[in-house]
């Protein structure tokens, strides 16, 4: 009749599978590994570990920019920052100027923090996009 084994100590309980079965059981259990294998070889998806060294819109910028001297539009193009902190930085920039009289108000990138909504970590994001003058040396402010 078949191969039969009693599985457990249940009384009654029988699994009844022919030689031709097993052999389908099988081959169903190899084509499904082989299956599995080829797809995770062939639909390989990766991330570059670690990222590039340069963003998506590297190239939309043709320099660094001076924070010092740059206007919203131009700051506005460097990833992450935005319009709106763009023009919270012109805006912090002009008021540092007038109240202190210095044209170099951003001296290194820490110097950035002091303008709301500006971290560490969008600091470290604008850093390769961004150059400050050498110590020492002054910028000319843009005319308004």
């Amino acid at each position: 009749m078949g191969w039969r084994r009693r599985v457990g100590d249940r009384a009654g309980f029988e699994l009844s599978f022919s030689a031709g079965q097993r052999r389908a059981v099988g081959a169903l259990l190899v084509c499904a590994i082989a299956l599995c294998g080829w797809r995770l070889l062939s639909d390989r998806v990766t991330i570059p570990d670690p990222q590039p060294p340069r963003g998506d819109r590297f190239a939309d910028l043709a320099d660094r920019i001076d924070p010092n001297t740059a206007e919203t539009a131009d700051l506005a193009t460097i990833p992450g920052l935005g319009s709106k902190r763009a023009q919270a930085l012109v805006d912090w920039r002009t008021a540092a100027r007038t109240r202190d009289g210095q044209a170099t108000v951003f001296r290194r990138p820490e110097d950035l923090y002091k303008v709301r909504g500006i971290g560490p970590a969008l600091v470290d994001q604008m850093r390769p996009y961004l150059i400050f003058p050498p110590p020492g040396a002054t910028t000319t402010p843009t005319p308004p």
